[in-house]
């Protein structure tokens, strides 16, 4: 316990330890820490966004045909498509998956554009290309983001073909009145997420 002591006439003073004077130091430096945002302080950061996957349809078997040199030129124009047509609808490519990609947004509708965008161009290329979107949380990492949202997403993704996006109901939801058609394509288990999803093709009325 700290006591005043007097060494003059008037007001009291108190006579505080350097022990106390570190410890309440430390005491600062550590709420000042923990009053800092997650991201500052080194940790994932959850939030809100459209994961949209692709998966280049028999790409394995692509590979083979083309041998490994003219397989890494098809992919690395590939990826530059779809970087230019996830930026150009205002979205952030996170991450590539091999023979796919891993891209986020903050409009579900942006994100289903582009999604139609990246299959028409890899059509057009010769290449069949499986897409699928999910609406919900994810933890935003250095290197990406992760999150049952992208598992859903990659489960969605695997349940279509090269000539259709696939999309949750969320992704539906969201996306009214953004002139998108949602055609219902049953609903599913995916493998790992509890319950039944209800899964839709998407296309664009504007095209």
């Amino acid at each position: 316990m700290l006591t005043p002591t007097a060494t003059h006439p008037g007001p009291a003073r108190t006579r505080v330890s350097w022990s106390h004077r570190r410890a309440d130091s430390a005491r600062y430096r550590l709420a000042c820490e923990y009053s800092r945002p997650p991201q500052a302080r080194g940790e994932a950061r959850r939030f809100l966004t459209t994961v949209l996957m692709t998966d280049i349809v028999d790409s394995t078997v692509v590979a083979s045909r083309l041998g490994d040199r003219a397989w890494c030129d098809v992919l690395a124009d590939h990826y530059a498509a779809c970087r230019a047509e996830v930026n150009r609808n205002g979205g952030d490519l996170v991450n590539t998956t091999g023979d796919g990609i891993v891209a986020i947004f903050d409009a579900p509708g942006s994100a289903v554009r582009a999604a139609i965008a990246i299959q028409g161009v890899s059509l057009a290329s010769g290449i069949e290309l499986r897409a699928g979107l999910h609406t919900g949380e994810c933890e935003r990492l250095d290197d990406g983001v992760a999150g049952i949202t992208v598992h859903i997403a990659a489960r969605v993704c695997a349940l279509g073909c090269g000539d259709a996006v696939m999309t949750t109901g969320t992704v539906r939801d969201l996306a009214i009145g953004s002139r998108l058609a949602f055609e219902p394509r049953g609903d599913h288990r995916l493998k790992g997420v509890p319950g039944r999803w209800m899964v839709f093709s998407a296309t664009d009325l504007a095209m």
